[in-house]
């Protein structure tokens, strides 16, 4: 890409990151500049303002050495000469008590004479040795005031010089930096900061060509945080974890299809090799009757899993409403109802313990009761007989805790603890088919749990498994 190209797709968005690097450059450098200029136009005016009066502190030095014991108009006349020779520039003006002029060496000059007579009688401050600007029509005088004492007469000495060559000067002096800070700012703030940007973004753009080389065959690909500035480590990390939970989410999704095809492939199979041994010979009406009856069993089989699949991608999208008062106690008192002859049948006993708070949360009462029953189911189910299914119910730290219990007729590995809440996952698959299990009841648990803003986890110790259910209680 050519250095052109690159400007413009740096400056091509108005919320690019280079554009307002370089804005941001450039406007420092703005304020910068503009601080030094003001610095610098200070600095020299306060120096013309030095010189200026120290030569008008000269010339008051000179009249007073040169002072008679009283004051003479001609001694003033001869002294202002004499001085003024050495100090073109200068006017001298002498004035007593009362402020009246006694001598002033420019006469000659109307509007200099003006200015003065507008000024007089002069304030005290000015005769403390502090400079002025009087301003005599077009031009501009520093003036600078002292006393000088004859005897019992008490006159003051005041000098001026003519600084419009200086105020010229600065005029141009302050034109000439202004233009060299605006054309510094666009020396730094365009070129210097392109050129600062492109070096600060470029690990940028190195990341961003590694990320569009990832792809769907390619999401093993991870970038290592260390071969970046300490700034986007974090951005990079953040990005490796997205694509760990992007990896496993399409891992997920082909064992997702693979799975469901095998799953479906078993009752559709057995639905057309009934169908073909029907159609291969002539049967009696009983057998037809009987074979429907066997498809009906098959088609039921596959309707279930359609529609726990439904309820899967439901609860795993938010589709569902969550706006209901469900007691926890009374659902698993009504399913122990519901359940009393499997119960029986199973030769096992459940025992609920519940402590004095009511366990109550907010959700769909309809959800929570699937979850439960399929808890309860698989409970039953696996329990070994003569054994006590423990329900236990408690509320804590404004959380309901409902923890089940129970005793395995077989021995659960930590792999297969793992996988318990995989889709279609069984650890007993011949079993769990004969009892017409879909194989994704406790991924349906899981999915309901989490919206309703609650956890699920499975303990197996020493024969017996639990399923610990967290939700965050109803709030008073």
């Amino acid at each position: 890409m050519s250095n052109p190209s690159k400007i413009r797709s740096f400056f091509h968005h108005h919320n690019s990151i280079a554009l307002k690097l370089v804005l941001g450059i450039l406007l420092a450098t703005l304020l910068t500049i503009i601080f030094f200029e003001h610095f610098i136009q200070k600095t020299v005016e306060k120096h013309f303002e030095e010189l200026d009066v120290a030569e008008l502190q000269t010339t008051i030095n000179a009249i007073k050495q040169n002072a008679p014991e009283h004051f003479d108009q001609r001694w003033a006349e001869e002294c202002a000469k004499i001085i003024l020779s050495a100090h073109p520039g200068v006017f001298i003006l002498i004035t007593d008590q009362t402020g009246k002029a006694l001598y002033f060496s420019e006469d000659n000059n109307p509007s200099l004479k003006s200015t003065v007579q507008q000024h007089l009688p002069l304030p005290k401050a000015n005769a403390n040795q502090q400079s002025t600007v009087w301003q005599a029509g077009n031009s501009n005088y520093r003036v600078l005031s002292d006393f000088l004492d004859f005897h019992q007469d008490k006159v003051t000495i005041t000098t001026g010089v003519n600084i419009d060559f200086h105020q010229h000067y600065l005029h141009q002096f302050k034109g000439d930096l202004w233009l060299s800070a605006f054309l510094a700012c666009i020396a730094m703030g365009l070129g210097i900061g392109w050129f600062i940007v492109t070096i600060i973004l470029k690990p940028l753009n190195k990341m961003s060509v590694k990320l569009e080389n990832i792809t769907q065959e390619k999401l093993s690909t991870r970038i290592e945080p260390t071969t970046v500035p300490l700034e986007l480590q974090k951005l990079v990390r953040s990005f490796n974890i997205m694509l760990n939970q992007l990896e496993e989410a399409f891992e997920k999704q082909k064992s997702f299809s693979a799975d469901i095809a095998h799953e479906l492939k078993t009752p559709i199979t057995n639905l057309s090799t009934q169908t073909h041994f029907l159609l291969a010979n002539p049967r009696n009406a009983q057998d037809y009757v009987d074979n429907l009856y066997s498809n009906l069993e098959e088609y039921e089989k596959i309707t279930r899993m359609i529609n726990d699949m439904l309820l899967l991608a439901s609860t795993e999208t938010g589709k569902i409403s969550i706006n209901e008062t469900v007691d926890l106690y009374q659902e698993i008192a009504a399913l122990t109802d519901y359940f009393d002859v499997l119960i029986e049948e199973a030769q096992i006993n459940i025992q609920i313990d519940k402590d004095q708070s009511d366990c109550v949360i907010q959700g769909n009462r309809e959800l929570i009761r699937r979850a439960l029953s399929n808890l309860l189911t698989n409970a039953i189910k696996y329990a070994c007989k003569a054994t006590v299914i423990q329900i236990q119910l408690t509320s804590e730290n404004d959380q309901i805790k409902l923890i089940i219990t129970n005793e395995l007729t077989h021995i659960i590995t930590e792999d297969q603890l793992a996988r318990l809440f995989d889709r279609f996952y069984r650890i007993d698959s011949c079993r769990a088919r004969k009892s017409g299990g879909t194989g994704i009841g406790l991924t349906i648990v899981k999915s309901i749990v989490k919206a309703h803003s609650g956890d699920i986890n499975a303990h197996y110790h020493k024969g017996k498994i639990s399923f610990t259910l967290t939700f965050p209680s109803l709030s008073d």
